[in-house]
Order: C-alpha cells, then sequence, then structure tokens
C-alpha cells in the first residue's frame, strides 16, 4: 500500500491500485475477475465469508416491514440487479404485485441472466426499463425498494454518489403526492458510523472496505455521507426524512425506511 500511495498518488484509476502495483498489469481487478473464473469464486467466497458480508441481509429484513404484507400491495423495486429481493417479497406476500426496474439491457430471458426466467414470467411482477435518475414512472405503488449502486458495480465513487442523489430526488415528487407511500433504501454496503453497530461488524466491514481500496482503488460511501446527502432531498413545502432503521440480526443497518414530510413552523 505506501508504494502504490506513493506511485499513484490521489488517483482514482481503477488500475492505479495496490493490485495493479503488486501484480505489473494494466488489468483492473473486475476485468480479471471477468477473465479468470477461478478467481471470481475465490473474490466471493471472500466476500462472503472473509468479510462477513451481510448482502443477504436486506431480504431477510424485509419480512419484518409490515407494508410489505398487506393485500395486494403495489411495489416497485428500484435498480435490481437480480431476481432475489423478487423472491423474497413473493415469499413473503404472494398477493403482492411487483414492478422491476432495471437498467436497459440488464435483465434478458436468455438463459445467461441472473435475472430468474420464473419471476420474470409471473403474472404479478412486470418489468421496466428506466435509467437511473430519470422520473420514476409509477406513481401509485405503496412501497418503493431502492438499490444503491456498489462499489463493485465498476462505477467510479464520484459517480455512483450523484446517480444515487439523482435517484432520491426522482422520487421525493412521488412521495409527496401519496403521502402514505415508503421509499425503502437497501443499505447493506455502505459503512456504518464508528461505533453505532457491533464492533465486530463494523470491523468486517471496513475490512471489506479496505480489500476494495487495494485492489479496485475505489471505496463503499459512509452512512454519514449518505444521511447528509438526504439533506439535499427536499422540495419547497417538505422533505425526505429517515423514520425507521431496519437491522439485520447482527445489528448492522441493512435499510431505511423514507417518508415525505412537510416543514413546520
Amino acid at each position: 500500500m505506501p508504494a502504490a500511495t506513493q506511485r499513484f498518488g490521489n488517483s482514482h484509476q481503477a488500475t492505479d491500485s495496490a493490485y495493479n502495483l503488486a501484480f505489473n498489469t494494466d488489468t483492473t481487478f473486475t476485468s480479471s475477475c471477468e477473465q479468470r473464473k477461478k478467481l471470481q469464486r475465490q473474490w466471493s467466497a471472500y466476500l462472503r465469508y472473509g468479510t462477513d458480508q451481510w448482502e443477504d441481509g436486506g431480504c431477510q429484513v424485509l419480512k419484518s416491514f409490515d407494508p410489505l404484507r398487506l393485500a395486494r400491495v403495489s411495489v416497485v423495486e428500484v435498480g435490481a440487479t437480480s431476481t432475489e429481493t423478487a423472491a423474497a417479497l413473493l415469499n413473503i406476500n404472494s398477493t403482492l404485485h411487483l414492478t422491476i426496474q432495471v437498467c436497459p439491457g440488464k435483465a434478458s430471458t436468455n438463459g445467461s441472466s441472473v435475472f430468474d426466467e420464473r419471476y420474470l414470467l409471473n403474472p404479478r411482477i412486470s418489468i421496466q426499463q428506466r435509467l437511473p435518475g430519470t422520473p420514476q414512472t409509477v406513481r401509485d405503488a405503496s412501497v418503493y425498494i431502492l438499490h444503491l449502486p456498489s462499489a463493485l458495480c465498476n462505477m467510479a465513487s464520484n459517480a455512483r454518489a450523484a446517480q444515487i442523489a439523482a435517484e432520491i430526488s426522482a422520487h421525493v415528487d412521488v412521495l409527496r403526492a401519496n403521502t402514505s407511500a415508503a421509499l425503502l433504501v437497501l443499505t447493506s454496503h455502505l459503512i456504518p458510523d464508528p461505533g453505532t453497530i457491533d464492533p465486530g461488524v463494523e470491523s468486517a466491514a471496513r475490512r471489506r472496505d479496505l480489500s476494495l481500496f487495494q485492489l479496485m482503488n475505489d471505496c463503499e460511501m459512509e452512512m454519514s455521507e449518505f444521511t447528509n446527502m438526504l439533506n439535499g432531498s427536499s422540495d419547497s413545502v417538505g422533505r425526505l426524512v429517515v423514520v425507521n432503521t431496519l437491522r439485520s440480526s447482527s445489528g448492522a443497518p441493512v435499510a431505511l425506511e423514507l417518508r415525505y414530510r412537510l416543514y413546520t413552523g
């Protein structure tokens, strides 16, 4: 790491990492994983078992979110990268109607996609293509579930932050028009604020973040950065506020419930 810092300085390029220096390569770690399946499996195993990654906690904690249990509730999943959440939602409530919004070209039914065809063809599920940050076209849902982009998505940190801010802003007017609706933001990969959760869980999260920095020259957004970003999610008469934090069994915050509230006073 000291050698990488001395050579690359404050560069944000993915190829200017300790990994690139150690292996004397211009290939990014992400590209190396795509080209070498064994490395990809090792990396996935490390994330799951070496850093106690709690990505699946988001699906588990949805079971405790009461609005999802209402009969024929309408749910929009924004920024889905698989059908894992859809499967969990249908397991919670078989009567719900789910709209899955994905980036153009992400979902397919050709058997090579991480989107399971069984769910894509379910009559209670519809698929929409939507670019992040564009106006939300589904305006009558009860729950909007938002996936935040991770450092693993091969997008620069400043671009991720801009996309997150745009997505939050895109839902302000929707929640203002329907104040009974909730925006559920999945935050499992955000770095928790120091001292707010179990030390072992926090240590694992920061160990994972250090690994991302060493291998990809990138890091995840801190929870405090995200909450500061929410301060700008407002309009002339109100703003989005965090009304509830959903936590995993380890105490890690894996989802924030946001609702629109009018200014008072």
